[in-house]
């Protein structure tokens, strides 16, 4: 359930709350008996103030993990973090350079346990030129990750957690066409990251997020918006990603697991009057579940389909029919994505 964005002025609060209950049965027959759930609930706020060149952030997370056939295993994951964006020279869409500088402010503790508290720094600096027949940009950036709540404490199936996770770190080169016009959008970038988060199975299939050391990665996307009719329009995206282990360790060179070679997005979007039909296409391949590249991953194929309702007093209904072709595929080695999937969402903006 993802609340009402309530925009105030110059700042806009955020509510989410999921309640997840999960049968694996692979994980069963591995492990013992488990009847889980998880429940996790969020509260942000976002200040929209950009003529200061500042914005602020405020992410309040709380997790809990429970096993009712095991109660002594249940979890609970509190997460605080504040967040701050600086733009010293604007957000003119004319400006040539432009530069922006930020941190995070990260806290979390588990009940009866420690708390763990770290400072993300991020930077970026860019410049724009224009050429003939488009603009082009090129940056520079810097920037931490902590690891998500899923990689810190897993599924409590055949996905376990890690709480000695480092964040990871990563120095980025890119460049990009910075229009909208003419040819297709693209942006081919190069990243090295130290102690990249990343998936890792052992002999039974049980899979942890560890610290891979250093990695590099070289990508290119390209991106295309199509006005076919005037109600009618077509999107696509295709990433190409190269990711490889550059640690000195016994993967050097290998593909790093869980990220695919190849993605490509397709979308179809109509209106008319207050209505709004969609179709989207995903497409995903070659990627590994464990280091040694031994265990490939299947093809992903989606199907989705979308509609959606604006209602009077700021009220929208949308309905969703995800996974059409029932595609059986795993993210992650003995943990299956749900299969075909229907969603009714409302949605209600305050003025």
């Amino acid at each position: 359930l993802a609340g009402p964005a309530l925009v105030l002025e110059g700042s806009q609060w955020r509510l989410a709350w999921t309640d997840e209950r999960f049968l694996d049965a692979s994980a069963q027959l591995a492990l013992e008996s488990t009847d889980l759930k998880q429940r996790t609930a969020s509260l942000g706020w976002d200040s929209l103030d950009w003529n200061q060149q500042q914005r602020w952030t405020i992410d309040l997370h709380q997790y809990r993990a429970e096993d009712d056939n095991r109660p002594e295993a249940t979890l609970k994951v509190h997460r605080a973090r504040l967040g701050w964006d600086w733009t010293p020279l604007g957000v003119d869409i004319n400006q040539v350079w432009g530069a922006q500088l930020g941190a995070k402010l990260l806290s979390e503790w588990v009940d009866q346990g420690d708390t763990d508290l770290r400072l993300l720094p991020a930077a970026s600096v860019w410049k724009r030129w224009s050429t003939d027949p488009a603009s082009m940009q090129l940056g520079v950036s810097y920037r931490e990750r902590a690891p998500t709540l899923f990689e810190k404490y897993g599924d409590r199936g055949l996905f376990r957690g890690n709480a000695e996770l480092r964040p990871e770190r990563a120095l980025s080169v890119d460049i990009q066409k910075a229009d909208h016009q003419h040819w297709p959008g693209f942006s081919l970038y190069s990243r090295w990251v130290s102690d990249a988060i990343t998936p890792q199975y052992n002999a039974r299939g049980l899979g942890r997020a560890t610290n891979a050391g250093r990695a590099q990665m070289v990508g290119l996307n390209l991106h295309q918006h199509w006005g076919l009719l005037p109600w009618l329009s077509l999107r696509a995206r295709a990433d190409w990603l190269e990711a490889r282990d550059r640690s000195d360790g016994p993967f050097r060179n290998k593909r790093l697991p869980g990220r695919p070679e190849w993605v490509l997005d397709l979308g179809l979007d109509a209106t008319h009057g207050r209505w709004a039909w969609g179709y989207a296409f995903r497409y995903e391949d070659g990627a590994f579940y464990d280091s040694p590249n031994l265990l490939q991953a299947p093809t992903v194929r989606l199907h989705d389909l979308s509609l959606s309702v604006a209602l009077p007093a700021g009220l929208s209904l949308q309905f969703q029919a995800l996974n059409l072709s029932d595609n059986r595929h795993a993210r992650f080695n003995g943990f299956p994505e749900p299969g075909r999937q229907y969603r009714a969402d409302f949605h209600l903006l305050f003025d």
